[in-house]
């Protein structure tokens, strides 16, 4: 009662000036004093709302929903609910409850509980194993993660048939996306496209590219992505790299989308979310813009991907490389500025970063391997305790320039350097110019990339 009587006080004003509260709405109303003038945020990879919280903490969201949705919440603490049309979400200082939901937002508590138990026992050899035994560990994880909803549908004869399919599709593309990551990192390491028992294979029959009521929820859409990235990896293999030219790869990514996926939403979305990426890759011309606009039919991508793409140029080769100081382990400055006169290779990683530590022995590998060439080697870690950073640089024996930055020049830098994901290679020439700053990873072509740069190199000094 005490919570009706509190939705009714706080909604009056804005109930007063707008249409009342529908089923095809979705209503947050919060009153938290933790969360004065901090950002709320509501989302999906499909809708996005926020919102400031006033001097009291109290603040108002309201939604279009005429069909029930996921969403990751930020107010405080981030996670993951579920919300029915006409539902009115609650957040006070020690609760977070909906009027329709909170049976299914009480699962998703404990499902993520289940999910961050489950992750506490994986260790570094997870995606070491052989390919049957990673499959098995994988049926048994999935195992584990749908024993709560199985529980949910037991005991609550409620749950509507609807929840239950899209919270089946949410965890099966979570644990595909891991069969994924296994074959591309395989395929990366070896070298080699991989071939797999047919076993492996089965979880191909259950994948629907075009089923648009599943992209509410990242699990869905960073599997299709991941697959399309693989698949892109694939056929790369297949071509000479001496024959591979700028922006043939994003032409690979955007054939694939083209003959995989039909639906046309489930197509925006992924060839938006792909585009993001490789600008971000400086893999997109003309050429790839013009591709990517014949196939997106929703103007709001192509116009954000058109900004996108000019931003990025700043980035491109022969452009000036922004200057940066950070501190190395024993307080001692290096700046940009310090390595003119030679090559400059920059890793930029992160300590919990799992791609970032794969790469690090083939980094190592190449460290030494040009050791005689006029070529730096520096590594910058971000946002990380000191403390942390130290120990696994004892653990994975990293020797040499290691940097690491604070909030305040870390925030610079990842603006001046448009830095999204870790890890990053940025390779610079002898005047602080970018000769790529999106290099190849150390055990996917950066090895190639630094033969031909010094071959040229060589060349030119005997001419």
């Amino acid at each position: 009662m005490k919570k009706v009587i509190y939705i009714l006080i706080f909604t009056l004003g804005f109930i007063s000036c707008s249409k009342h509260h529908s089923n095809n709405k979705i209503l947050i109303v919060g009153n938290n004093p933790d969360l004065v003038n901090k950002k709320i945020t509501i989302e999906n990879p499909i809708l996005n709302k926020e919102v400031i919280a006033d001097s009291d903490g109290k603040f108002i969201i309201e939604m279009d929903a005429s069909f029930p949705q996921y969403f990751r919440l930020n107010a405080g603490v981030s996670k993951m609910i579920y919300l029915l049309p006409g539902d009115t979400l609650i957040i006070e200082k020690n609760s977070v409850s909906s009027t329709k939901s909170n049976d299914l937002n009480s699962y998703l508590e404990k499902w993520n509980n289940q999910l961050n138990g489950l992750i506490d026992t994986i260790d570094q050899n997870y995606y070491n194993k052989k390919p049957v035994d990673f499959y098995q560990t994988l049926v048994s994880y999935y195992k584990v993660l749908t024993e709560p909803l199985n529980n949910l549908e037991k005991s609550n004869a409620d749950i509507t048939p609807e929840f239950l399919r899209l919270e089946k599709n949410r965890i099966m593309y979570l644990c595909y996306n891991d069969l994924i990551d296994y074959e591309k990192g395989k395929t990366i390491e070896t070298g080699n496209v991989q071939k797999f028992d047919n076993g492996y294979y089965a979880y191909k029959s259950d994948i629907d590219f075009n089923d648009s009521t599943l992209l509410q929820y990242n699990e869905y859409t960073n599997f299709i992505s991941n697959y399309v990235i693989l698949e892109s990896i694939k056929r790369k293999k297949t071509i000479k790299i001496e024959k591979i030219k700028h922006g043939d790869e994003t032409e690979i990514i955007l054939d694939i989308i083209s003959n995989n996926i039909t639906d046309r939403t489930v197509r925006n979305k992924i060839l938006f979310d792909m585009m993001k990426i490789q600008c971000d890759r400086l893999q997109v011309g003309s050429i790839q813009f013009a591709h990517f606009k014949s196939l997106c039919s929703n103007n709001e991508f192509i116009s954000t991907i058109d900004n996108l793409y000019q931003k990025y140029s700043v980035l491109l080769p022969g452009r000036e490389a922004p200057d940066f100081s950070f501190l190395d382990i024993e307080g001692k400055k290096h700046s940009l500025s310090d390595f003119k006169g030679k090559y400059l290779l920059i890793d930029i990683w992160g300590i919990k970063c799992g791609p970032c530590l794969r790469e690090m022995p083939k980094l190592k590998e190449l460290k030494q391997k040009y050791k005689d060439e006029d070529i730096s080697f520096i590594c910058i870690n971000f946002d990380e305790p000191r403390e942390m950073w130290l120990k696994m640089l004892a653990k994975l024996d990293l020797h040499g320039i290691q940097l690491m930055v604070d909030k305040s020049t870390g925030k610079k830098f990842k603006k001046d350097y448009l830095i999204n994901v870790f890890p990053t290679y940025i390779l610079i020439d002898k005047e602080g110019k970018f000769i790529n700053a999106r290099a190849p990873y150390p055990t996917d072509g950066l090895e190639q990339l630094l033969d031909n740069l010094f071959n040229k190199s060589q060349k030119m000094a005997s001419l």
